[in-house]
């Protein structure tokens, strides 16, 4: 890799990793109204679960070049479309939120200003940095796909329910189709924290899962990559089934049953398969 690129991944690694821990440890405690870094003065239930799960996608791919075999190449690919997309959400949370500070936080030690204003700032120089650092590969900014292997119609179906379909509606449009106004509402709350965290959410399924049609990530690689995910997403799918409140089903469900139900055995099928793939490639020695 070249400096330009390598400085590049090892950047982005420790501030998405210093992100990622807040997220997944308590995204409220670390960025809600009584922290000195107050993103969001309102932070409800649907926002906390999405937080977390993008926090697990963030730094399960930060760590992917050391535990699944990605390139520093294939990862700057991968996160080029998540610097791409997440820029506009993070002008709509800095210019046109009503629950952003820095009014509204209270810790004594908040910044006196949006923080979303220099995490535009910080967005724009990432994706030029991007840019430039896969302008010097020898593929450039093109894309390409990997060739087929033993995890591909795992990686496949993985990518038709988490990206296709949760993750291109929550990157759309994360209250209307699966909000409390929704016929499949897995959330009867749904603010502005809530929503920009989905919309991060969908993102990231869309740019992971999907990275090896645009990105050239080999299939089993990203089998490897997202078995920890797996692991965790199962977690978050019981404790919103059981120990959840304000998760549905809301007054316009097509059925009258917690939606989160349902997710478990998707979560435990998609977790069995991912470990029989990376057995069968003898890819679970990486993990």
């Amino acid at each position: 890799m070249g400096a330009l690129l390598t400085n590049y991944v090892y950047f982005t690694m420790a501030m998405y990793g210093f992100f990622s821990v807040g997220m997944i440890s308590d995204a409220k405690v670390f960025y809600g109204a009584e922290s000195p870094l107050c993103y969001f003065t309102v932070f409800d239930v649907s926002a906390e679960w999405f937080a977390k799960s993008c926090g697990i996608i963030i730094f399960f791919m930060i760590m992917a070049p050391f535990f699944a075999g990605v390139s520093g190449e294939t990862y700057a690919r991968i996160s080029l479309p998540i610097n791409l997309l997440q820029l506009p959400v993070f002008i709509q949370a800095a210019f046109f939120s009503t629950t952003t500070g820095p009014d509204g936080c209270t810790s004594p030690y908040a910044m006196p200003f949006n923080m979303f204003i220099p995490q535009v700032a910080l967005a724009v120089g990432l994706l030029v940095w991007n840019v430039m650092a896969l302008k010097e590969t020898n593929m450039g900014l093109s894309m390409a796909q990997a060739p087929k292997d033993e995890a591909t119609y795992f990686c496949w179906t993985m990518s038709l329910v988490y990206a296709v379909t949760f993750g291109s509606t929550l990157m759309i449009a994360p209250k209307y189709f699966w909000g409390p106004d929704s016929i499949f509402c897995y959330w009867e709350v749904n603010d502005e924290s809530g929503v920009m965290f989905g919309r991060i959410l969908g993102i990231l399924m869309c740019s992971v899962y999907l990275a090896p049609l645009y990105a050239a990530l080999e299939y089993a690689k990203l089998a490897r990559m997202v078995m920890p995910m797996n692991i965790f997403f199962l977690s978050f799918f019981v404790k919103a089934a059981f120990f959840m409140e304000s998760i549905g089903p809301g007054h316009n469900a097509l059925l009258p049953i917690n939606l989160w139900v349902f997710q478990i055995p998707i979560g435990l099928f998609f977790l069995f398969w991912n470990i029989k793939v990376l057995r069968d490639s003898k890819g679970v020695a990486l993990l």
